[in-house]
């Protein structure tokens, strides 16, 4: 099969900040712990922001791993995607909002997921591998701390 290029297009992404700490309990007493430490469990907090321009717009992704501090890793990361919407693809205006709320997010989350696999390769506690995200229910939180915060606006004025 051939692959149909997306009118969207990663321009660019980059890692503004990052903070990686390895966690131990004192309870480890033995290598073999280690090993069975569960990095899945790891609670995950995520936030963005876009900013659109027309064709171009930026997601500007942040995410929390183990807030919690739990023993393994705990990672933070503020990433930034720079994308494009090619305007020749005949895309209608139902399509460009999914390109634009979905994909996007999607692929932002995908390189947050390398970028941290990477890092924790060579870690004590091994590969940490993102575990798949909602986004149906991510965005739809972000929908509604958006209109409660749009609430808090119209109240104070």
């Amino acid at each position: 099969m051939k692959a149909k290029l997306s009118a969207l297009h990663l321009i660019k992404f980059q890692v503004q900040e990052f903070n990686h700490k390895t966690i131990l309990s004192e309870n480890l007493e033995q290598v073999e712990n280690l090993l069975k430490i569960d990095l899945t469990n790891h609670s995950i907090d995520l936030d963005f922001e876009q900013y659109l321009d027309d064709s171009n717009f930026l997601i500007n992704m942040q995410m929390h791993i183990n807030k919690k501090k739990e023993t393994g890793y705990e990672l933070k990361v503020l990433a930034l995607g720079h994308f494009q919407i090619n305007e020749h693809h005949n895309i209608t205006p139902k399509m460009k909002a999914n390109l634009l709320s979905i994909s996007s997010v999607n692929i932002m989350i995908s390189n947050i997921r390398g970028y941290f696999k990477n890092i924790t390769s060579y870690g004590i506690f091994g590969t940490y591998l993102l575990p798949s995200i909602d986004i149906t229910d991510l965005l739809s939180q972000k929908i509604k701390t958006q209109n409660k915060n749009l609430k808090q606006i119209k109240k104070k004025k």
